[in-house]
């Protein structure tokens, strides 16, 4: 991974910026409420600030436990509604999000510890038998990615239709969610590889080194005070013939501290089982809170990321088909961030030999980020496409055995695919 090194050049473009930009306290630009909407200045888009070399080397070097992972509760919210209520009630947002609001008395509040799966709970179904023959939508989600507004015996929910799961019955939801409730695709830990080791590695560092493509979207000056990220991940790739090697395909998020970084990685191994993980920088210290298997996943993985107030970070993967929940807390306990400065896709590869002496490929696509999270001028969550709240730095150059393709979609998404292999050019 990369140094980056900030010139003259960003000195005379910051003080620009202070001659249109009010000066704030530190205190002030802590608790600053974000959701701007002020132009981006027109900077050089290959502008990116120095990381003082928090991603200099590859995650397999030093991954440790860190005492401050996994320490929090995560407040859940479940809700079941009829669809056929949900299509001539709820309020569908151009956005792709749904609102309705229910009575106090069917929505419940259910605390799941950090480090574990939340399976969508079956306990509250008898509650609806009304619906027995009635299609239904379960929502199921972390009360921090939505909102939820209780207004005395009533309680309205915005959420993202893609969010809510979709039943015939009510048969067919209990055994679907209770069959759901043997999923686990947690392991402790992200796994040596037998056949690709550091040491091995060690021998082409300098080769490996380049072995990288980037494309920085950035919140120039923090205008948005991003403070939540959220995307898809679909391995969709692999094969190999007897190659060594590490293969990382990623969604790198700097934060507020020059020494503060949350990576989402797509893991091909040598043998070819996959595993999606998150990787944690806080102050060098780096950690691995979260890491699942997803080799015989059939779908694609939900990310999410969202910083709330201590700061604590929230790390999550949701798996879209069965409803359950992975997720991972960090808590920041100096130097804090509260927010994301930019959003990085990248592939990187380390090799045993250069040039490679056997055929392998991983691909991953698609890797996106969907949605960005602010603080609205009046408190709350606001959500944004991340065209709304960044600005592209440009497509990087072409490096023989990886390729990065990262673009804005038509509805303001980062879409990007990362391969790597050894016909790669």
């Amino acid at each position: 991974m990369e140094l980056r090194n900030i010139g003259i050049a960003l000195l005379a473009l910051l003080l620009a910026a202070m001659a249109i930009v009010p000066l704030v306290s530190a205190a002030e630009e802590q608790t600053h409420a974000a959701g701007s909407t002020a132009i981006q200045p027109d900077i050089d888009p290959n502008y990116h600030p120095v990381r003082y070399g928090i991603l200099d080397e590859p995650p397999f070097v030093k991954v440790t436990k860190n005492p401050n992972d996994n320490q929090e509760q995560i407040e859940f919210v479940y809700a079941l509604v009829s669809k056929e209520w949900l299509a001539t009630n709820g309020l569908t947002d151009s956005n792709g999000s749904v609102t309705f609001s229910i009575p106090r008395r069917q929505v419940h509040f259910v605390k799941q510890q950090a480090g574990n799966p939340a399976h969508v709970p079956t306990d509250f179904l008898g509650e609806s038998s009304s619906l027995a023959d009635n299609p239904v939508s379960v929502l199921w989600a972390p009360k921090n990615l939505l909102q939820v507004r209780e207004n005395g015996e009533s309680v309205a929910i915005t959420c993202p239709k893609t969010m809510l799961l979709n039943f015939n019955n009510m048969k067919e939801t209990k055994s679907k969610l209770e069959s759901a409730k043997s999923e686990n695709l947690l392991i402790p830990e992200v796994p040596a590889d037998s056949s690709a080791t550091p040491a091995i590695l060690s021998v082409a560092p300098a080769s490996s080194a380049s072995m990288a493509e980037r494309r920085y979207y950035s919140d120039y000056f923090n205008l948005h005070r991003i403070n939540g990220v959220t995307g898809k991940m679909q391995p969709a790739g692999f094969s190999n013939s007897g190659e060594s090697f590490f293969s990382y395909h990623e969604m790198e998020l700097y934060l507020q501290q020059p020494t503060d970084a949350v990576e989402y990685i797509v893991y091909h191994r040598t043998d070819g089982r996959i595993i999606d993980y998150v990787s944690v920088h806080d102050d060098y210290a780096l950690s691995t809170p979260l890491s699942m298997d997803v080799t015989y996943l059939s779908t694609y993985l939900e990310w999410y990321f969202y910083v709330e107030n201590g700061p604590v970070w929230y790390m999550q993967f949701r798996n879209p088909i069965s409803g359950t929940w992975y997720s991972a807390s960090h808590t920041d306990t100096m130097n804090l961030s509260h927010y994301v400065t930019q959003i990085t896709p990248s592939t990187e590869l380390y090799l045993n030999s250069v040039p490679p002496t056997h055929y392998f490929y991983t691909r991953t696509s698609p890797f996106q980020a969907d949605w960005t999270r602010t603080v609205g001028l009046l408190g709350g969550n606001e959500w944004h496409t991340p065209q709304e709240t960044t600005s592209a730095g440009s497509l990087p150059a072409n490096n023989q055995y990886v390729q990065l393709t990262s673009n804005w979609d038509s509805s303001g998404r980062i879409v990007t695919t990362q391969v790597c292999g050894s016909n790669v050019a």
